[in-house]
């Protein structure tokens, strides 16, 4: 029996930080660390260096003129001025908030620690500093723009660029090895347990070219564990492949009978394209945060025939998750006019949080929309590419639309409530309302029933107290980590309880519901959790199902409380 010892010496700064990082992401793969227990990770984020660094950073926002940026962008089409455009997004935000983090406040604070880091390494970099035309910035992501005068002075530009991401990243993971919380991404797959290749970057024309090159790091990230910084020109090629073998793919797909009479492909004016429901099990669960394919396909497998009742084969599954990947890492971003802080502390008579749901999966299935109105047969890959991008791009901002009208309809119902409210602040896809008193379950109930009344799971509605049941006001940080638990239980109820078979109520059934989640919780993160169900009259069996899901979904420790519906 031999022994083997591995020693490995560095000599400790900044610029080995990422290849430790490297090292450290191979050797907990080969160590196989365990994710810790959530009893485990919220002691984490209770240390005190979380605690300073979430007092640091959450509210260090990057403030931009995102208006002007937006119509300078709009304008540059037909434009003469020479401009390169920058994108750089956290790009597993929602990962991150939903099973890493936590806590939406702390995402925040790792993103405004990053946004601060480039933003001072750009503004002190001699050869961009004079050259910024137009900044943007938003919950995920920050864009500029640059104007130059030639070539020389644009490849000065991208490398400027590229040196400036690299060294904020560098700084990024320095700071998020001082807060000591890497136990919280302990035992995540991919780019989830890794945060050199959290916030990914690239450079383009316009501002889709430059959000399409950081977008094609993911495949690069995914099979390297490096980020770097992208150029649109040098994915040209490969985007034009990957729309051809896109296009090949939704036919193969949409031909499938058994695809298309179990709604897993579903008809959208003249195409087949993949339903949200599938679309949201392949975007839940993503193959990269697997240690292994065949763990992949056994979980896509399982919650396909748990939701659609039918039995998919390997090659089926393959070609839906390449089709998926493909047309994901091609969906245009959401660009936000007016970018709205939202502090907690602010709020004294409780919490109406929102979610907006699927908007990640609606821009997909709209990207695939998109995609089959192009031809891809001009002679020129470059132009097929941005007409293809065009048509992609015309579809997803349909779908912003959307979203913009599900928050004045929800503005309008808690006006119902409180009828001289301002109304809720939105950042993206969240929002969050501050009552001006304390509301009775009636008044919380009232505006469930007013929500479900039009595309009702299209809201992730929860309440959460400003205090506990003896008055100790929460924390801000806690209140931002009982919003996200309520939420979770939302996720995972929906998700449970949606399918075919026992205990189950069948997909489009559940599209008329809305589950509204109160929190009660305690002061050692614990609480009750009540359930709020419209949409319609349930029938016994549905109820039943209901009532089944809803315990088991609470962790141990919490309790599930009543239903009124």
């Amino acid at each position: 029996m031999f022994k083997v010892y591995i020693l490995i010496l560095f000599t400790y700064s900044a610029s080995t930080f990422a290849i430790c990082s490297e090292v450290e992401g191979v050797f907990n793969k080969f160590l196989s660390l365990e994710k810790l227990s959530a009893k485990q990770r919220s002691t984490i984020r209770g240390t005190a260096q979380v605690k300073e660094f979430l007092g640091k950073w959450k509210d260090q926002k990057v403030i931009s003129d995102n208006r002007a940026f937006m119509s300078s962008m709009d304008r540059a089409s037909g434009s003469s001025q020479k401009r390169i455009y920058f994108d750089v997004e956290n790009s597993v935000l929602k990962g991150l908030n939903d099973h890493v983090l936590e806590d939406k406040g702390l995402g925040d604070a790792v993103n405004n620690l990053f946004n601060q880091k480039f933003l001072k390494n750009l503004k002190s970099h001699p050869d961009l500093l004079d050259k910024i035309s137009g900044q943007y910035s938003d919950f995920k992501s920050m864009r500029f723009s640059f104007d130059y005068k030639d070539a020389s002075e644009a490849d000065s530009i991208n490398k400027a660029l590229a040196e400036v991401y690299q060294k904020s990243n560098d700084e990024f993971l320095l700071e998020m090895d001082k807060a000591k919380m890497a136990g919280l991404w302990q035992g995540h797959e991919g780019q989830l347990g890794s945060p050199q290749t959290w916030f990914l970057a690239g450079t383009g024309d316009n501002a889709l070219e430059a959000n399409m090159a950081s977008r094609a790091q993911r495949r690069n990230v995914a099979s390297t564990g490096v980020a770097s910084l992208s150029k649109y020109s040098d994915n040209v090629d490969e985007l034009y492949s990957q729309m051809r073998g896109i296009s090949g793919l939704q036919s193969e797909l949409a031909s499938n009978q058994k695809l298309v009479s179990k709604s897993i492909m579903t008809k959208v004016n003249d195409d087949y394209v993949l339903s949200k429901e599938m679309i949201t099990i392949l975007r839940k669960n993503k193959r990269s945060d697997f240690s292994s394919e065949a763990k992949y396909l056994k979980e896509i497998e399982q919650k396909s025939k748990s939701l659609f009742g039918v039995k998919l084969e390997k090659d089926e599954i393959l070609k839906m998750t390449k089709y998926f990947e493909d047309i994901d890492s091609m969906s245009p971003p959401l660009f936000i006019r007016d970018r709205q802080i939202i502090n907690l502390e602010e709020a004294k008579s409780g919490l109406v949080s929102v979610d907006f749901a699927g908007i990640g999966v609606d821009n997909a299935q709209a990207a695939m929309i998109g995609l089959g109105k192009s031809s891809m047969n001009d002679a020129k890959k470059m132009n097929s590419v941005s007409k293809t991008l065009d048509n992609v791009w015309k579809e997803v901002d349909s779908v912003t639309d959307e979203m913009h009208m599900a928050q004045r309809s929800y503005n309008s119902a808690v006006k119902e409530i409180e009828p001289t409210h301002s109304g809720a602040l939105f950042s993206g896809d969240d929002g969050m309302f501050f009552p001006t008193k304390s509301w009775s379950r009636d008044e919380k109930v009232k505006l469930v029933e007013k929500l479900s009344q039009k595309d009702p799971s299209k809201y992730r509605v929860t309440f959460v107290p400003t205090q506990y049941s003896d008055g100790t006001l929460i924390s801000a940080a806690n209140r931002s980590e009982y919003v996200v638990k309520a939420e979770k239980v939302e996720k995972s109820l929906r998700a449970k309880v949606t399918g075919v078979g026992k205990d189950k109520v069948h997909f489009n059934r559940a599209k008329d519901l809305i589950f509204a989640i109160e929190y009660n919780p305690t002061k050692d993160g614990n609480g009750t959790f009540n359930l709020i169900v419209k949409g319609g009259e349930l029938s016994p069996k549905e109820l039943k199902s209901i009532h089944k899901v809803f315990s088991q979904t609470i962790e141990e420790g919490s309790s599930a409380g009543i239903i009124i519906h």
